[in-house]
């Protein structure tokens, strides 16, 4: 294994901390117009809001690798509108490092179908 390994997968993580990015800008957002209203509560109970969206965002990336996929299917009316062939594209693969082992699959949707 050489020392940049972990770019190699990189590119499989890219799209799923992006997607936390924006999911805990949301949640920070929604936390923020919560906080305004409880302005007049005690500050325990703001306090317990800006909490809850941070333990959120800690827990957004984790949900975004192992959680639930939801795939959509493109009709084909937009998919031959896509600069890429959707319907000829391999399905994605992930691998797991865990010690010197190395673990390679189908994702979670292609294993159920």
């Amino acid at each position: 294994m050489h020392p940049a390994a972990w770019l190699d997968r990189l590119d499989t993580l890219t799209p799923a901390f992006t997607d936390s990015a924006l999911r805990g800008a949301l949640v920070l957002l929604l936390a923020h117009v919560i906080t305004q209203l409880l302005r007049r509560r005690t500050a325990a109970a703001r306090h317990l809001v800006w909490v809850g969206a941070i333990l959120v965002q800690l827990a957004l990336p984790v949900f975004a690798i192992w959680g639930p996929q939801w795939n959509v299917v493109v009709p084909d009316q937009v998919a031959s509108m896509m600069p890429v062939d959707l319907r000829e594209a391999p399905a994605p693969t992930f691998t797991a490092v865990a010690g010197d082992a190395e673990i390679t699959g189908l994702p979670t949707a292609a294993a159920g179908a």
